[in-house]
C-alpha cells in the first residue's frame, strides 16, 4: 500500500498522523469518528480486509468480502465530509464516481459499538 501525504479521510491531517497506525493496526481508532474516517480510508486504498474485520464480529456475517471489494474497487472516492459524529453514531457524506464515471453521494448514519475496548461498525442508515 503507497501512503499518501495527507490522510484520505479529508481530516486534514498527514496520513501517518490520522488514518495509517488504524489500518496497520498499530493501534486501534480512539473514537467512532476516528473509526469511520479509517474505514472510508481503506476504502479509497483499496483495503477490503480492513473494512471486514472492523465490522461487529455479531454482524460480519452479514458481510461478504466480494461485495466490499467489489464496491471498493468499482468507486472512485473522492472526499468525505462528517456532519456530525456523536457519542456511537457519525453521520457522513462520501462522494465517489462508479464505475461509469457517474458521480453520487453516499448519506450514512452509522452506529458503532465498543467492545473490550476496541470500536466497531455495528449497523447503518441511508
Amino acid at each position: 500500500m503507497i501512503s499518501p501525504t495527507k490522510c484520505p479521510c479529508c481530516s486534514g491531517k498527514d496520513f501517518t498522523d490520522c488514518c495509517e497506525p488504524f489500518l496497520n493496526k498499530t493501534v486501534p481508532p480512539s473514537s467512532p469518528e476516528a473509526l469511520m474516517r479509517s474505514r472510508y480510508s481503506a476504502y479509497v486504498l483499496k483495503n477490503p480486509q480492513y473494512i471486514l474485520d472492523t465490522i461487529h464480529p455479531s454482524k460480519r456475517k452479514y458481510h461478504r468480502l466480494e461485495d466490499i471489494i467489489k464496491w471498493s474497487t468499482e468507486s472512485h472516492w473522492i472526499r468525505l465530509e462528517v456532519i456530525s459524529a456523536l457519542k456511537d453514531r457519525v453521520k457522513f457524506k462520501a462522494y465517489y464516481r462508479d464505475k461509469w464515471g457517474n458521480a453520487h453521494i453516499h448519506v450514512e448514519h452509522s452506529q458503532f459499538k465498543r467492545e473490550k475496548g476496541i470500536w466497531y461498525f455495528y449497523d447503518a442508515e441511508y
